[in-house]
Parts: C-alpha cells; sequence; structure tokens
C-alpha cells in the first residue's frame, strides 16, 4: 500500500450509491421505505462507534483493535451504499491486518471526512423519509 496516497475517491464518486439504498428498499416490497430508515438508522447510531474506536486503535497503535472495527466499518458501510467510505475502510483493515499503522494515519482524516459526508447524506435520506 501507497503510504502518500490518501485513500481519495474521485470527484465523480457519489457519497451513496442509490442502487444499494434502492437494493434495500427492494428486499420488502411492502414496507421497504420503514427498512432503509430502520437500516440507515442503525448505520448511524453503530458507525460513529466505530470511527471512534478506528481513532483510537490508529492514535494508540493497535493494529488488532484497528483491524476489527475497521473491518466492521467496511462491511457496514457498503451495506448502506457508502462505497467510498467502505474502501478506506478496506486499506485501514489492510493496514491494521499487516501491522503497517503508520500506513493509516494518513487515511484516518479522509475517513472521518467520507464518514461526516455519508452521515450528512445519510441524514437527509432520514428526513425525506
Amino acid at each position: 500500500m501507497d503510504a502518500t496516497h490518501s485513500g481519495a475517491p474521485s470527484e465523480s464518486t457519489p457519497v451513496l450509491n442509490h442502487a444499494q439504498i434502492s437494493a434495500i428498499r427492494n428486499l420488502d416490497p411492502a414496507n421497504g421505505d420503514k427498512l432503509v430508515k430502520k437500516i440507515l438508522q442503525i448505520f448511524l447510531d453503530t458507525s460513529i462507534d466505530l470511527i471512534k474506536q478506528i481513532e483510537d486503535a490508529v492514535i494508540n497503535q493497535n493494529a488488532e483493535d484497528l483491524c476489527h472495527a475497521a473491518h466492521s466499518l467496511k462491511s457496514s458501510s457498503a451495506n448502506v451504499g457508502a462505497e467510498s467510505l467502505s474502501v478506506i475502510a478496506k486499506k485501514m483493515e489492510l493496514c491494521g491486518r499487516s501491522c503497517e499503522l503508520n500506513q493509516a494515519r494518513p487515511l484516518l482524516d479522509n475517513l472521518q471526512q467520507q464518514y461526516q459526508q455519508a452521515a450528512t447524506e445519510i441524514k437527509k435520506l432520514l428526513n425525506k423519509a
């Protein structure tokens, strides 16, 4: 992994993949909007703790905690269509798995930025629902 690469997505990458949101909605045709709202709210409720765990793991140089928290964030963000956030979380997971914590630190700012953008978009969707 290149430590100088920020893991930033391209300018054209949407914050949320709305096809993924639609796929969640289609799991329950009768109550799809309620299901989407519930899943997005669970993501917001749990992901902030994962971000904090990742920050703490990087600061405390704890590769195992970084790997676990980043893995969870990678999966949950992919599930709600926050693909750019998921990509960065995957890179951080790999840093933890390979004990290359010095390479995780440069990714942290971008992870936080992508999380804020995803959370903002999710809150907009929740306010519409």
